[in-house]
């Protein structure tokens, strides 16, 4: 069991590395890592109303402006789904935000659905995000 959590943890965190735009009109991207956990743990096969967080840790958790600069950043991410390893998909929007350096945070609804290794979201709100990533593509964690 403790595999399939890590596996499935680690498109939360493949998610959040996308394009962004505010509200203010800036654009740039972010890079983000952190820890995802969902209750109740994951199976193969979907399973509905589960609950999923993701909070960034480390310090490489940055966004780089259009115009090149960069600025620390800091994401959470709570919401429910119809989610196991298999594939999944978000039952209603979840809700995020995100601060860069001092600035105040930006909220956003975050949207996702998920087949196989690839996880396909959407930001809206305040944060405006679309992309898809993959996941579990390093081991490592898969290992530990």
């Amino acid at each position: 069991m403790k595999k399939l959590i890590l596996v499935a943890s680690l498109c939360i965190v493949a998610a959040v590395l996308a394009p962004i735009a505010s509200a203010s009109a800036e654009k740039g991207s972010c890079a983000l890592e952190g820890k995802a956990t969902f209750t109740p743990n994951l199976k193969f096969e979907p399973k509905k109303e589960v609950v999923y967080t993701f909070t960034s840790e480390g310090p490489g958790n940055v966004c780089v402006r259009e115009n090149g600069t960069e600025a620390k950043a800091e994401a959470t991410v709570t919401g429910k789904g119809n989610v196991g390893c298999k594939e999944g998909v978000s039952d209603e929007p979840g809700t995020g935000t995100l601060k860069l350096g001092s600035e105040a945070a930006k909220s956003f609804n975050f949207t996702f659905t998920a087949n196989g290794p690839i996880v396909k979201f959407e930001t809206t709100g305040e944060v405006k995000a679309k992309g898809a990533a993959p996941f579990a593509g390093d081991n490592e964690g898969v290992k530990k």
